[in-house]
């Protein structure tokens, strides 16, 4: 079916899109250009942030190259802005969601394969490829000497005399 866009270019439309309220316009740009919202008022109005650097506006010197820092009257902390190297992520600080040896069984097997790698990168004890970390004592705690690479078989068969463990067809 043809249409004409509110910019005088004429175009095709399936009969779908003309019902599902799409083939209105040519183009992205016009639809940006031309559509208005239910109360009236046009889409592409041009607002201008009063913290946006002007042209040939320089900052000070220590705040010019920083990322994410504007030019900000109010004094406000902006997102990226560097203020000190106090207030920078320190490597070994812990985040407030840490459990240590109470983490749950994904996250902890989530740590060995971080620290330890990907348990397929290992071979198992009978010689075909390792896809399980396998915890030794059974008691899952953050000791990656506590871990072991075996294959589904290998791990199967070393958890098989547990009397606690679940499987999932277990009722």
């Amino acid at each position: 079916m043809k249409i004409i866009c509110p910019c005088g270019t004429e175009f095709n439309a399936a009969n779908w899109q003309i019902k599902s309220g799409k083939g209105k316009y040519c183009s992205k740009s016009c639809m940006y250009k031309f559509r208005t919202r239910t109360s009236g008022m046009k889409y592409n109005l041009k607002v201008e942030n009063p913290t946006w650097v002007k042209p040939g506006q320089h900052l000070s010197p220590d705040t010019e190259f920083v990322k994410g820092v504007r030019n900000n009257p109010d004094g406000e902390i902006k997102s990226g802005q560097r203020l000190s190297v106090d207030t920078e992520f320190k490597k070994g600080n812990m985040a407030l969601n840490w459990k240590g040896d109470e983490v749950g069984y994904t996250a902890l097997h989530s740590w060995v394969a971080r620290h330890k790698g990907k348990a397929t990168s290992y071979m198992c004890d009978c010689g075909s490829p390792a896809i399980h970390w396998a915890n030794l004592s059974h008691e899952y705690l953050r000791d990656l000497d506590d871990y072991k690479a075996l294959c589904g078989k290998c791990h199967n068969a070393y958890d098989k005399g547990r009397s606690d463990r679940k499987r999932y067809f277990d009722v």
